[in-house]
């Protein structure tokens, strides 16, 4: 089958995203052994702005107006910015304030974030033994610059990763098991409950002094226990749904896992500088501490990663532990959030599918022996990371690279085998059964369908004839007949999961009066099940004719059932639009008007903004360029122009980000 012609958003010199713009993938780790720098960086662990007296006459208009502080950033201030108040500046320093001078309201492009404020409290000087292994970032002196040879040897550690546990589908059942380690211990060994600290290497003994700013009991420096602050207070909270049964809501059930290892409190680390570059990037305007927060978050991704290589080189980590399961998939979701492509979270899940391989293929192994079934074994601290690793799994399929889409298991193959660790309940206190599933809840279904979708997507029409002889691709393409016996039942499941989502919804009706909080949670992740559904449906119709034009009612049906959902049902500050971004795009590409565009576009600025994530805007990105570009084709070429309708198809645009 001919390939579909589609035009390369990329090529184009106007293209919105640019590999130039994009952090360096593996930072170095640079540490300081130096007496004279180590006395210096304590000095340097936090960036502060330098203090000035109140009465200045450099601040904005506005403020002075308003007779609050300034802090004098420019062309717009933060308390400006933030009470939507245009900013004017006095033309020289010293300038008195106009008698007739006005507050002049206005909007700005992306809504600041609004910061929680800190708690005061008391500086600890204390003396600890147990540091957590943390004394080596203790006297980091932050640099920009970087080192050829230790972004090396951090890709050969991220490599090495994903070949230390990977378990191939042709491996025999003794090679199997030789890789899994499953034929030396017991049955009823297995069965036990592990305990991972045990086979972790003894954390190092220190005497040091440390400080808890930011977190009562946790003994930090003082850079760290600011990152580890917002992590836990802004990072987490942002992929914690409300749905969620408060047990099993990741909040509740990752954060406890950092005490049992040094190297997850050190992807913590990196996920709350990631959260303070967004910050300062888009709800202040400072520019120079957004790249310092970014700069130190790839830092300490690469310490991270490098940790995590040594200690499989060195035998000291235990492959079950559930640590190493959340350090995978939060990787994934910093790399997602900071806006990078769809491979590179795509190579932490695939380290994480791997441990999952392990993890079930022992399950399965103790069902067949014992009287413990698979589905009773799921621990709530599974349960809630299969649950995230389930939506990032199906976000990724249709941005990563072919090389890794092949290397992931196909949901035609995943959905049935682990829809057994999700399906039975294990709290039975909760207003829907759906609220034990605390990233997906009442969307797997729909996440399924929207999964295979992108799989056969990629599989059929994702080929390329000079490319797959050079890396023998050829092998995975997914024929006519094939492709046809797999995507034509699915329009018979769309119709059987709308079904399923209208009896939910009438369900909750009963919630509405009695917990009105409870139903607005609830109801908004249905919304969630419906708005995937509904871009189902268009993806759908895309790939059985893929020269539908948008503007049919058949697409435009789903376009504004979508929109309605999600203006009515997932407010700004509600987290679940993280979980709708690829369904958003696929929205976007088949709007007609500009009110429609107009809608979406506030919807994606908001998702960014609640979650702190570049997922929505780099998206809109995208969007506005295929808009733009489709009304000035209609203008000069007509019908034959550009259709962004066409976007779905156009792989480097799509591999250049994330979902």
């Amino acid at each position: 089958m001919n390939i579909l012609a589609t035009s390369n958003l990329i090529n184009n010199h106007n293209s919105p995203l640019s590999s130039s713009n994009s952090p360096p993938l593996y930072p170095p780790t640079t540490t300081s052994t130096s007496p004279t720098i180590k006395e210096e960086s304590s000095k340097n662990l936090l960036i502060t702005p330098n203090k000035k007296n109140n009465r200045v006459r450099t601040g904005c208009f506005c403020c002075r107006k308003r007779k609050k502080k300034c802090d004098e950033i420019r062309p717009t201030c933060h308390a400006c910015m933030r009470n939507r108040i245009k900013c004017v500046y006095p033309h020289a320093p010293g300038d008195p304030l106009p008698h007739n001078f006005d507050l002049e309201k206005t909007t700005y492009g992306v809504i600041p974030i609004k910061r929680r404020k800190k708690r005061s409290s008391s500086t600890s000087h204390e003396s600890g033994n147990e540091l957590g292994g943390h004394e080596e970032l203790f006297n980091v002196i932050i640099t920009s610059s970087t080192s050829a040879k230790s972004n090396s040897e951090a890709i050969k550690s991220e490599e090495a990763l994903q070949s230390v546990i990977r378990v191939s589908d042709h491996d025999s059942d003794a090679e199997l098991e030789s890789i899994l380690d499953v034929t030396e211990p017991k049955i009823s060994e297995l069965s036990q409950e592990l305990t991972p600290s045990s086979l972790i290497s003894p954390r190092s003994q220190s005497s040091l002094i440390s400080f808890s700013k930011y977190v009562a009991n946790v003994k930090l420096s003082p850079q760290d226990s600011e990152l580890y602050h917002h992590f836990l207070h802004e990072f987490m909270p942002s992929i914690s749904l409300p749905h969620s049964h408060p047990l099993l809501s990741p909040d509740y059930a990752w954060v406890e896992l950092s005490s049992h290892s040094d190297i997850l409190t050190d992807v913590y680390l990196c996920c709350g500088a990631s959260y303070m570059s967004y910050f300062h990037n888009y709800s202040n305007g400072s520019q120079d501490l957004s790249t310092y927060y970014s700069e130190l978050s790839e830092r300490k991704y690469s310490q991270a990663i490098n940790s995590l290589s040594k200690a499989f080189a060195d035998k000291s980590i235990d492959l079950d532990s559930d640590w190493l399961f959340a350090a995978g998939l939060a990787l994934c979701l910093r790399d997602r959030a900071f806006g990078l492509n769809g491979s590179r979270c795509a190579k932490h899940l695939i380290f994480v599918y791997n441990l999952i391989k392990r993890r079930d293929y022992k399950k399965r192994l103790i069902a067949e022996n014992t009287a413990v079934s698979l589905e009773s074994s799921i621990t709530p601290t599974e349960r809630s990371l299969m649950d995230s690793f389930l939506f990032n799994y199906s976000a990724a399929l249709l941005s990563c690279s072919k090389r890794d889409l092949i290397t992931l298991p196909s949901p035609y193959e995943f959905f049935p085998q682990m829809k057994q660790w999700l399906d039975k309940p294990i709290f039975q206190d909760c207003d829907v059964v759906w609220m034990n599933n605390p990233v997906i809840g009442s969307a797997l279904n729909s996440f399924e369908v929207i999964s295979k979708l992108a799989w056969l997507l990629r599989m059929h029409f994702d080929y390329d004839e000079d490319q797959a002889d050079g890396d023998d691709l050829s092998k995975f393409y997914l024929d006519d007949v094939n492709f046809w016996d797999l995507i034509l039942p699915l329009r018979e499941a769309i119709v059987e999961i709308e079904r399923e989502n209208n009896l939910n919804k009438r369900g909750l009706e009963r919630l509405k009066l009695s917990k009105a909080k409870s139903y607005k949670a609830l109801r908004s992740n249905l919304a969630v099940s419906i708005i995937t559904l509904n871009a189902s449906s268009i993806l759908l119709e895309k790939l059985i004719n893929p020269i539908i034009p948008s503007f049919l009612p058949l697409i435009q049906d789903r376009v504004n059932t979508i929109l309605e959902e999600l203006i009515d049902h997932i407010p700004a500050d509600n987290h679940s639009s993280c979980l709708i971004t690829l369904s958003l795009f696929i929205t976007g590409i088949s709007t007609v008007n500009d009110i429609q565009r107009q809608s979406l576009s506030v919807k994606l600025i908001e998702s960014s903004n609640s979650t702190a994530s570049n997922v929505g805007n780099n998206i809109l990105e995208i969007l506005k360029f295929g808009w733009e570009k489709e009304t000035s084709d209609k203008v000069t070429l007509g019908d034959k122009g550009y259709k962004c309708f066409d976007l779905i198809f156009d792989r480097p645009t799509i591999e250049s980000i994330t979902f």
